[in-house]
């Protein structure tokens, strides 16, 4: 489902904002 996208998303978009800071 999108959902499963949309967590996933959400996990890539964490860790990017980790390996930024």
């Amino acid at each position: 489902m999108w959902v499963e996208l949309l967590t996933a998303m959400y996990m890539c978009c964490m860790a990017w904002a980790v390996l930024q800071i």
